[in-house]
């Protein structure tokens, strides 16, 4: 697993069994429905989950809670609070000081 935030060079590769689980498991139960609204790149949280080293699924958020899925140019919101922002920014700045 990776996570990628905005236009920074630092990206996280890796994680604790119970954070992937929790990031997986927020993937999986996505509620989403189609928006207009643009994805804010320079706020954007890109996840990227890795089987042997290949990316096998991906979703992006931003600060507005817009999302894409799988690289694709659509746009989503979310139709509940399933997934937050906040502590995915959390995770990722966590890393930071991992390494």
């Amino acid at each position: 697993m990776s996570i990628y935030y905005g236009v920074s060079s630092y990206a996280m590769f890796g994680t604790d069994e119970e954070t992937l689980e929790e990031l997986q498991d927020a993937y999986n139960n996505l509620s989403l429905e189609p928006t207009d609204t643009e994805m804010d790149i320079r706020s954007m949280i890109n996840i990227v989950f890795l089987k042997e080293g290949e990316p096998i699924a991906s979703y992006g958020v931003d600060k507005n809670g817009v999302y894409c899925l799988d690289g694709k140019t659509e746009n989503y919101k979310l139709k509940d609070d399933s997934l937050d922002y906040d502590r995915i920014l959390e995770i990722y700045d966590e890393s930071k000081n991992e390494n």
